[in-house]
């Protein structure tokens, strides 16, 4: 029996002004035994995973990028597009933005980082414990991006003004 575990995380744009709920929405879709979904469902910490078919995961997603602009936010993208193409999902970014790229762009890093280590150089909270699910590595990707885009737009800003910001020193900061 085929076993697939997806997660996917979505920032609907269209949303932000009329949700009182948290703005990323994440799923975590589990193909398989029951065994297998009890074994990776257990520490998904955003919903309820859902054990379904490849087509029920295909059905779901496709119908919520449907008729909208979306940028694909990935870590280690090639690994993401084997199983979106295995579950037939009809994703057709208009980007596709990779945290390891940004992240060693923004904080000028001779290498790649993993996504523990973007998390750390972020300061955002998690229990290394729940890198092992994939509904909330969708998650925390998506989390990470929001706070790279930031830091980028800001490194910029300060480019613009003649600073010469550098994450390395903590000049470059969120907030």
């Amino acid at each position: 029996m085929a076993k697939y575990n997806i997660g996917i995380s979505i920032l609907d744009t269209r949303d932000l002004h009329q949700s009182a709920s948290t703005p990323i929405q994440t799923r975590h879709y589990v193909v398989g035994s029951k065994d297998y979904f009890k074994q990776v469902s257990w520490n998904f910490a955003f919903g309820t995973s859902l054990h379904c078919t490849l087509s029920q995961i295909q059905e779901d997603i496709n119908k919520l990028v449907a008729g909208r602009d979306s940028i694909l936010i990935v870590h280690r993208g090639k690994n993401n597009h084997r199983l979106l193409e295995a579950a037939k999902v009809n994703i057709q970014p208009v980007y596709t933005l990779d945290t390891r790229d940004a992240t060693q762009h923004i904080f000028e890093l001779d290498s790649r980082c993993t996504l523990q280590q973007i998390l750390s150089l972020l300061e955002i909270a998690y229990d290394p414990e729940m890198l092992g699910n994939t509904g909330n590595i969708a998650n925390f990707t998506s989390r990470a991006m929001l706070l790279l885009a930031v830091l980028g737009t800001k490194k910029l800003e300060q480019e613009e003004q003649g600073q010469n910001p550098s994450p390395r020193t903590g000049k470059l900061s969120v907030l």
